[in-house]
Formats: structure tokens, C-alpha cells, sequence
């Protein structure tokens, strides 16, 4: 867990941790027009999901590591760990949408370092 990172973390140490985007918008609009159509789209197939324990947006994942005691100094669009059409996916939305302070990031990578007392 998060707290226990923290505790075992060297005094200004850092911590790196990727994340789907639970808010971006992309997903929110191809999720909704796979429920219209009542047939599931192939980026939410069950041959598509991702396990993960928690889901975060950019706000709460910052939250979280307030209130653990970390500070987090940068977040960044994380494409290492995804498929090549959600990558590609992610690339056109950020060239197109960013520029609209639209929330189009598909996977967070956060960075932050432990409070120094």
C-alpha cells in the first residue's frame, strides 16, 4: 500500500507510480456509445479489462498522496503499459484536445517524493 511505501521510503525518496485515468474523456464518450449501442466496444471487452484494484483521476490521486505524505510534483501521460491502439488513441487525443484543458490522459505516471520532516 501507499502507506507503507511511504514508511519504508527513504527520507526524500521517490516514489513512481502508473495508473489508468479513470476521468479521461475519450473512454467516457466510446463507454457511452458502447451502452447506446448495447453491444460492447473493443476497447471494453472482456478480453480488453484491466485489473486493478483502485481507480484514480489526476484530482484524487493527488489527494491520496497528500494524505499518505507525499508530495507529488509531476504527472505525466503514461504510454508504456498500454496496448498499441490505446496508445495510439492516447497520442491523437492529446494532439487534438490538449490544447482544450480537456482530461484525455489514459494512464497517469505520478511522481513524488516523501514529506521531510
Amino acid at each position: 500500500t501507499l502507506r507503507e511505501t511511504h514508511r519504508i521510503l527513504k527520507e526524500d525518496g521517490l516514489l513512481v507510480v502508473a495508473t489508468p485515468n479513470v476521468n479521461n474523456c475519450i473512454y467516457k464518450i466510446l463507454y457511452l456509445i458502447s451502452k447506446i449501442k448495447r453491444k460492447p466496444f473493443f476497447l471494453f471487452g472482456k478480453k480488453n479489462k484491466e485489473l486493478h484494484l483502485y481507480y484514480f483521476s489526476p484530482l484524487t490521486i493527488k489527494k491520496i498522496m497528500q494524505e499518505v505524505g507525499f508530495d507529488m510534483f509531476l504527472l505525466t501521460s503514461d504510454i508504456s503499459g498500454i496496448t498499441f491502439l490505446k496508445h495510439m488513441i492516447d497520442k491523437i487525443a492529446n494532439s487534438i484536445l490538449y490544447p482544450f484543458r480537456l482530461n484525455i490522459i489514459l494512464a497517469m505516471q505520478v511522481y513524488a517524493r516523501k514529506f521531510i520532516k
